[in-house]
């Protein structure tokens, strides 16, 4: 799987471990320095570009496997070092709700950065069952988590047997590359050569921490019924709150009969399923997007319930009941202002407050479909429409209404309802006075980078928890906030139930 392999062995504690570490290093810096001396004294200096690019990728593989020495005389270190052992196994017995009993010293295999297997002899705690054995397990019934605990290695956020660094690495490359194969290409110039099974797992291991935090927060919020201490990062700004769904193909339709198919595989039917998102950001005086400031990003597979409690806790926790001004902006989908009372009360503030806008653009895409065949010619539609939008920029809603009833009397409710409903949201001369955007553009180039540019495409399919997390992942990447997903999920590894 990696490209080499250091056996630590047993460790012995030592007063000073850190003197163990730096004669590791020096050996392994040593052994480095020859292996360059050596691969420069054999390829000669390179004549051409072939060669001076294979020197290049020599010379780098070789310092890689320097990375992996390094922290394997860390970790060789660390398990060396009697405090360390002590303050993590009582971090890993404080995280547990059951009593953890000392089992000795577990071999296991790790793998870091470099692309380098270490071998450990590391602490291992188990749930003390001593007097209370309980059901007999059955063969290959471990459980999600299973009973006992690695503290050293919890203590250096591993995430099951892989260090922080290539498991948050092989998570980014999942959510941003176009699929697993291309992911796995790209981590193989970092130098780990891992197969797609694996690279699920800990893409699965790092998405859940997070989303389950991400539960977490949302029982915490809802137990506080004052606001909780915030970040102020909205505080005094004004903010923009985009909400929108997108589509993607999902594997939970069922089998399509009995016949198989010719590579032997029974066929199934792939369900819609609608990924909804929102996108946070701030704003200018002048209702541009501030450049410093990076937006808030989130998705789920779930109902607009669910979207909506995201949505709320993101904003409370980042102190958006202290900003400046408030502005909804989405298309006319009933879901999303059925709910923006509830989006007023959970944040403390009255629903004048908050700036409805629906999307201008979208209102003149449905009037332009709307006059599809209705006209005599297309350019006779395009003067039509660059009129309506005139108008519609200027509020003469009822002048679109009298043309729209004047196209089609009988087939024109559906249309002359969405623009009485959503009357007092398309007040946009107003809007353009005030600084304010007149359109959603955040979320529509979210839900094309985050859902149609990975997870929705031809022949792709997904069950819905692994959509879910890709979903999750993704969003924080692309809002450019993927460390501050990463320190969530290292900072909590410990927490996991026994």
């Amino acid at each position: 799987m990696c490209a080499s392999r250091i056996d630590v062995g047993k460790c012995e504690i030592e007063l000073d471990p850190l003197s163990l570490v730096h004669h590791d290093i020096d050996a392994a810096v040593e052994q480095t320095r020859e292996r360059l001396h050596g691969l420069v004294k054999e390829r000669g200096m390179p004549g051409n570009a072939t060669a001076f690019r294979a020197f290049e990728l020599e010379v780098f593989r070789v310092v890689l496997s320097l990375v992996g020495a390094v922290i394997a005389a860390v970790l060789k270190g660390a398990h060396a070092h009697l405090v360390l052992r002590f303050e993590a196994s009582a971090a890993a017995r404080a995280s547990r709700a059951g009593a953890l009993r000392t089992k000795g010293l577990e071999p296991v295999t790790v793998y870091v950065y470099g692309g380098v297997q270490v071998g450990l002899l590391t602490p291992y705690l188990r749930l003390d069952r001593r007097g209370r054995p309980g059901r007999r397990r059955a063969s290959g019934r471990r459980g999600p988590n299973g009973s006992g605990a690695y503290p050293v290695l919890e203590l250096l956020g591993f995430v099951g047997h892989f260090s922080p660094a290539v498991a948050l690495e092989v998570a980014r490359q999942v959510a941003e590359c176009a699929s697993f194969a291309v992911a796995q290409s790209t981590l193989v110039t970092l130098g780990l050569e891992l197969d797609i099974k694996t690279m699920r797992l800990i893409e699965s291991a790092v998405a859940d921490i997070d989303l389950r935090l991400r539960e977490e927060g949302i029982e915490q919020l809802a137990a506080t019924p004052s606001e909780p201490t915030a970040s102020g990062e909205f505080a005094g700004k004004r903010i923009v709150i985009s909400v929108d769904g997108g589509r993607v193909r999902t594997r939970e339709g069922g089998k399509c009969g009995r016949r198989r198919k010719k590579s032997g595989r029974r066929g199934f039917k792939p369900a819609w399923r609608e990924p909804k998102a929102f996108v946070i950001h701030s704003i200018d005086a002048k209702g541009r997007k501030e450049r410093k400031s990076l937006p808030v990003c989130d998705g789920t597979l779930g109902d607009a319930n669910a979207l909506f409690a995201f949505l709320i806790a993101e904003l409370r926790r980042r102190g958006a009941a202290a900003a400046a001004e408030i502005v909804l902006t989405a298309d006319g989908a009933h879901w999303i202002w059925e709910r923006r009372e509830r989006l007023a009360e959970a944040l403390g503030l009255p629903l004048e407050r908050i700036v409805e806008i629906v999307d201008f653009y979208h209102v003149v895409e449905k009037l332009a479909d709307f006059s599809e065949g209705r006209l005599g010619s297309q350019r006779e539609r395009e003067r039509w429409l660059r009129r309506i939008r005139r108008w519609l920029s200027r509020e003469r809603i009822d002048e679109i209404i009298a043309e729209v009833r004047g196209l089609a009397p009988r087939a024109s409710q559906s249309v002359i309802g969405y623009l009485e409903n959503n009357r007092a949201r398309m007040r946009y001369r107003e809007f353009r006075r005030r600084g304010l955007p007149p359109g959603s553009g955040a979320i529509e180039s979210a839900i094309r980078r985050v859902v149609n540019q990975r997870i929705k495409g031809c022949g792709i399919f997904w069950t819905p928890e692994n959509a879910e997390r890709v979903l999750h992942l993704r969003a924080y990447l692309k809002a450019g906030r993927w460390e501050e997903l990463a320190a969530r999920v290292i900072n909590n590894v410990s927490r996991r139930a026994a």
